[in-house]
């Protein structure tokens, strides 16, 4: 057998991936979408035409992806925290890489657009209802051009907040693998955990820094003095390398641990 890589191979095994899985994951789509349709529902009940705008609908579809897309990531590799199931997942005749594969393509891109596709629906409906009974002219929002939107949490355009997700989503899939038992909670915690970090992270550096405030990132720090207030910076390539690393390079560092500790577990 190729021990890396085989397109047949690969073909196989995404059919039979979705032979097997095929029922979990229409349950999953069905009942998320069910939820939006309660969630948005529930809001159109309590007649409030503001909850409609487009800053609102664009936090809807993150907060729903994000949460059903880690339940999703952690249902990839779930057979392994099952012993028969594990046993047969592991003996199957194909790489690491190739079921790392099947998981991003099943997990990332095919979820990604069967949920895009059931947020519209469910979004467009409530959002004409919504302008119907209040009278507004809510837009409703193009997904595919999020970018021209600015998003609700980090005011920054809608489409950066996709890099986050697609960061939590691999960390919930590292931590599928990672944890042998109750692995989505345990990965929850740590995320809980990173995210009070990053809370508490300004208020850690402030305590060994002069008085003063982070203006807008922490690599530039605006110092209050009676003579003039002062503004440090760090070099702007370390900003440089901050950015890319926690915006773009944590994802594919995620997936390869992912994929280094699946190939520990491999049989064959």
């Amino acid at each position: 057998m190729n021990k890396y890589f085989s397109w047949r191979r690969q073909f196989l095994l995404i059919d039979r991936f979705w032979f097997e899985n095929r029922k979990q994951f229409l349950y999953m789509v069905a009942t998320t979408t069910g939820l939006l349709t309660v969630w948005l529902g529930f809001y159109l009940s309590i007649w409030s035409a503001n909850l409609f705008s487009p800053k609102f609908q664009i936090a809807y579809y993150f907060l729903g992806l994000a949460a059903s897309g880690a339940l999703t990531a952690n249902f990839l590799f779930s057979d392994l925290r099952d012993k028969p199931k594990a046993i047969s997942f592991l003996l199957m005749p194909s790489t690491a890489l190739e079921k790392v594969i099947v998981g991003f393509l099943f997990g990332v891109v095919v979820y990604g657009l069967v949920y895009s596709a059931a947020f519209y629906v469910v979004n467009a409906t409530m959002v004409s209802l919504a302008n119907h009974f209040f009278g507004t002219k809510w837009e409703i929002i193009n997904i595919f051009r999020l970018g021209n939107y600015i998003d609700p949490f980090f005011d920054e355009p809608a489409n950066q907040l996709f890099l986050k997700y697609l960061a939590l989503h691999a960390l919930f899939v590292s931590g599928g693998l990672y944890f042998s038992k109750y692995s989505f909670f345990k990965t929850s915690l740590v995320f809980l955990a990173l995210w009070i970090l990053r809370l508490l992270l300004p208020a850690v550096y402030h305590l060994f820094l002069p008085l003063g405030n982070f203006r807008g990132a922490l690599t530039s720090f605006e110092v209050f003095d009676l003579n003039g207030n002062k503004l440090l910076e760090m070099p702007g390539w370390f900003n440089s390398v901050f950015t890319v690393f926690f915006s773009f390079l944590i994802i594919p560092i995620l997936w390869v641990f992912s994929y280094f500790k699946l190939r520990e577990k491999q049989i064959v």
